[in-house]
This record gives structure tokens, sequence and C-alpha cells, in this order.
């Protein structure tokens, strides 16, 4: 590679990067997953805005708005967290959010897939609270390998798991960005999938 074309490169990789890990980050997947899902389940738009609507709020607006607040604050590096010791906060807000929400789901007698659904993503956010105490394991490649997985399994969409291809990218990006090594992006997508699809079976089968 010439002089010239090494700065072309790096502003395209740089740019490549920042672009995949935003449009996969957990702030967006969640809520598609749940968008998604909900999606194939109403049986009427308001039904289907009424049971979006409590996710959105506990998994998204409220777990969201604290983080951009303690970013503004300076108690946290930035919106994804990149420093781990600032992780177990957040990983708080959201499973006592999580868990409103799904008694909330509980108590309005949602479909069951709705509610496996919401146990799925506690237990998984709760796994992965307690790996992060210890360790910086990737959360955008387990949330994606993880939401692609659910959905593929509560749906019964086999063409869902080709969204597993978008994976090494993901990885990819967030090692060039400097936020993960290989082995805490592929982690990640591996607990990801196997930790969902465990507790997809676990849960059906009980």
């Amino acid at each position: 590679m010439s002089s010239q074309s090494a700065p072309i490169a790096n502003f395209f990789s740089n740019r490549l990067a920042y672009v995949v890990s935003a449009l996969f980050s957990p702030f967006l997947i969640l809520p598609a997953l749940i968008v998604a899902a909900t999606w194939r389940v109403a049986a009427s738009p308001p039904q289907f805005v009424a049971w979006v609507g409590i996710p959105f709020l506990f998994l998204f607006i409220i777990p969201t708005a604290y983080i951009a607040n303690e970013v503004r604050a300076r108690r946290m590096s930035d919106i994804h967290i990149m420093v781990r010791e600032q992780r177990a906060m957040a990983f708080l807000v959201f499973l006592v959010s999580a868990a409103v929400a799904i008694g909330i789901y509980w108590w309005i007698k949602v479909p069951a897939s709705l509610l496996i659904l919401g146990v799925v993503v506690f237990l998984n956010a709760l796994f992965a609270a307690f790996i992060t105490l210890f360790w910086k394991i990737s959360i955008h490649a387990w949330v994606l390998s993880g939401a692609v997985t659910a959905f593929a399994l509560i749906v019964d969409s086999p063409f869902a798991w080709w969204i597993l291809l978008f994976i090494p990218l993901v990885i990819w990006s967030r090692i060039y960005r400097g936020r993960h090594t290989v082995l805490q992006g592929l982690m990640g997508a591996l607990i990801g999938a196997s930790a969902t699809y465990a507790l997809y079976l676990l849960i059906r089968s009980t």
C-alpha cells in the first residue's frame, strides 16, 4: 500500500468500524428484536403498540436515559460504556427495569412467546452482568447473536439465522476501534447464542 493510499484506507476503515458499531449497537438491536417478535403475534395495531410500548420503556428508554445522564455527568465514558468497571450500575438499572417489564407482561397476559422472550433477555443480561464483573466481554456480539437466536426460535424463522453472518463484521469493528480483543468478541457471540438457545429450550420445557 502506497503512502498516499494508506490514509484513505485508514479513513474508510475508521468510518466503516464506526458505522457498523452504531448500526449493531445493543441500543438498536434489542428494540428491533422486540418490535419484530411482537409484530408476529399482535392481533391489531393498538395491541402491537401496547405490547411494544412496555419493553420499549423499560428496556430501552429508562436504561438509555440513565446511561446518557451518567455520561453527561462524566461518571461513564460513553454511551457504550467502554470502561468495564463502569458497567455494573447500568446492568443493575437494566435488570430492575426488565424485571418490572416482565411483571407487567405476566399481569396483562401477553402471548407466551413474548413472556419467554422477556425472561430470556433478563437472564442473558444477568449472566452478562456477572461476567462483566471480572472480564470485559463484547456486549455488541452477545446481544446480536442472542437476538438472532431468540428471534429464530421464538417466531420459528430459519431465515433469521442468516443474520449471524454479520457477527464477524461486528467483532472486527469492535476490535478495530480498540474496544475488545478477538477472544472477547468471539466469546460474546458464542455465549450470547448458546445461552439464549439453552434458556429458550429450558423455559419451553417447564
